[in-house]
C-alpha cells in the first residue's frame, strides 16, 4: 500500500513538473525540503526492513537446504540493507517533522 502511494507520488509529481503545472510540488524530490517524499520513503523503508527481516528470520529458523532457500536468504540480506539505508537517509527528517508538529 505505502509503496503504491510512494510510486504514485513520484509519477504524478514528475508529470506535473514536466508540464510545468502550478500544482507541481515545490522542491520536488528534495531530500531536505519535500516532506511528502521523505515521509513516504520512511514508511516504505520501514515496510522493507520489517518484511525482509521477518522473511530472513523465518528462513534462518526453519533452515535452508535448497538453492531456492539460499537465494531467498541472500536477497533478504540485500533488501534488509537497502531498507536500512533508506531509513538512515530519511528517518532523521521524518522524526524532526513529527517533533516539530507536536505541541509541547
Amino acid at each position: 500500500m505505502a509503496t503504491g502511494v510512494f510510486f504514485g507520488y513520484l509519477v504524478i509529481g514528475w508529470g506535473l513538473v514536466l508540464v510545468e503545472s502550478a500544482a507541481a510540488p515545490t522542491n520536488f524530490l528534495s531530500i531536505r525540503q519535500d516532506p511528502v517524499f521523505y515521509v513516504l520513503a520512511t514508511i516504505v523503508g520501514l515496510a522493507l526492513v520489517q518484511s525482509s527481516g521477518s522473511l530472513l528470520l523465518y528462513k534462518l529458523l526453519t533452515g535452508f537446504s535448497t538453492e531456492r532457500d539460499r537465494f531467498v536468504v541472500l536477497f533478504s540480506f540485500a533488501a534488509l540493507g537497502s531498507g536500512g539505508a533508506v531509513l538512515r537517509m530519511t528517518l532523521p527528517q521524518t522524526l524532526g517533522l513529527l517533533w516539530a508538529g507536536l505541541p509541547l
